[in-house]
């Protein structure tokens, strides 16, 4: 027996195009996926490349920089050690000679006042080197004549205290998490009051408070020492420009000759 439901069902047909239609889409989709997949790998391997430009650029600046610091340091010690092979005769020589001292105090204060207020000065070659070769000099000379005028185990002392506390502070300043340039503001303060202090000291020639102001410059400048350092890094929020290799090379330096300084006059006080 047949039975004739009355309608047909209908044939489903799938469109001779859909597919190709699909698969192109999908093919589409493939491609672009792989294009933005394709862009974040090219631009995460251009910072990448950036960074390690940057980091070998900074390298380079920190060996230019303690390369010149080593030299400055080498000329000061030759100074130095020159007042010890005849100190007699070299004392005397400063007495004759005294505006030499002079001179040489003259020009170093002239070549800091030009290094806080004409810093593109010291980016200038070969204006830079030239100045940086002036103040070595002069500076070379003037502690040469403090070594000449204080016993031998007081310079021998303020030396070698003077390099274990430069390693020390160093050390602790690259290693440091704390950002110590934050602080540069409150040690300017600081370094402000000694100086009128000093002024003090000299007028009323109190040996006792020359000491402590001489002491509380040594703090300074230990304190400066180790912010110039991390400067030096380039790590933290202030630091130097790849062009400032000459003002940070003085800088350190101008650190490291006070603190032998404030040792030094320690050392010859507690010495007399």
């Amino acid at each position: 027996m047949n039975i004739d439901v009355g309608y047909e069902i209908p044939n489903q047909k799938t469109s001779p195009y859909s597919q190709d239609m699909n698969a192109k889409d999908f093919n589409s989709h493939q491609t672009n996926k792989t294009s933005k997949l394709e862009g974040i790998e090219i631009i995460s391997l251009e910072n990448t490349n950036a960074t390690d430009i940057r980091a070998s650029l900074r390298r380079n600046f920190i060996k230019k920089v303690l390369g010149i610091l080593i030299i400055q340091l080498i000329i000061t010690t030759i100074s130095i050690g020159v007042t010890f092979i005849d100190q007699e005769n070299t004392r005397q020589f400063m007495r004759n000679h005294q505006y030499g001292l002079w001179i040489a105090l003259g020009v170093s204060l002239c070549v800091i006042i030009l290094l806080a207020c004409y810093r593109n000065a010291f980016r200038k070659v070969p204006l830079n080197y030239i100045l940086l070769f002036i103040y070595t000099l002069s500076t070379a000379y003037l502690l040469a004549s403090i070594a000449a005028a204080s016993k031998s185990t007081s310079v021998l002392f303020a030396s070698g205290f003077t390099l274990f506390a430069v390693f020390v502070i160093a050390t602790y300043a690259w290693k440091a998490k704390k950002d110590l340039t934050k602080k540069m503001s409150f040690v300017m303060a600081l370094f402000s009051v000694l100086l009128m202090g000093l002024i003090f000291g000299l007028i009323f020639r109190s040996n006792i408070l020359n000491v402590i102001i001489g002491a509380g410059f040594g703090l300074v400048f230990s304190f400066l020492f180790a912010i110039d350092v991390q400067r030096l890094s380039g790590r933290y929020e202030q630091k130097y420009s790849l062009d400032d290799y000459i003002i940070a090379s003085l800088d350190l330096y101008i650190d490291i000759v006070q603190i032998f300084l404030s040792v030094l006059g320690i050392s010859n006080f507690a010495n007399n």
